[in-house]
């Protein structure tokens, strides 16, 4: 499962599937400058990323209400945590204009190949 960057729970990364479609748009030499600043946004933001969330979580943990079985204000905490992050993390994206490739229906293309 992953969380999308809406916070949205899903089977797999959607946003990934879209820049790929996005990229896919390009010419060869387009393509290959694409993925290589794709890597590099990647790699930057899974370097982060789990620090971001072992900070978050050790607050929750913190305050969590072991009375319950599901802490749904744990999990609130949790998202109003990671939200600046997320927010942050779409710069780069937008900067890099990874999605400028898409169409109304080449994204209709991908959600009907990952929705079943």
């Amino acid at each position: 499962l992953a969380v999308d960057f809406d916070q949205t729970l899903t089977r797999e990364d959607s946003s990934a599937a879209l820049i790929e479609a996005a990229i896919e748009t390009l010419d060869v030499f387009g393509k290959v400058d694409q993925l290589a600043a794709l890597a590099r946004v990647s790699e930057n933001y899974y370097s982060s990323h789990r620090d971001k969330v072992e900070a978050v979580l050790q607050g929750v943990v913190a305050r969590r209400d072991t009375s319950r079985l599901f802490d749904e204000a744990g999990v609130r905490d949790f998202a109003a945590g990671m939200a600046p992050f997320d927010r942050a993390s779409l710069v780069p994206v937008q900067s890099g204009l990874f999605l400028a490739g898409l169409t109304k229906d080449i994204i209709q293309d991908v959600a009907s190949k990952r929705v079943q």
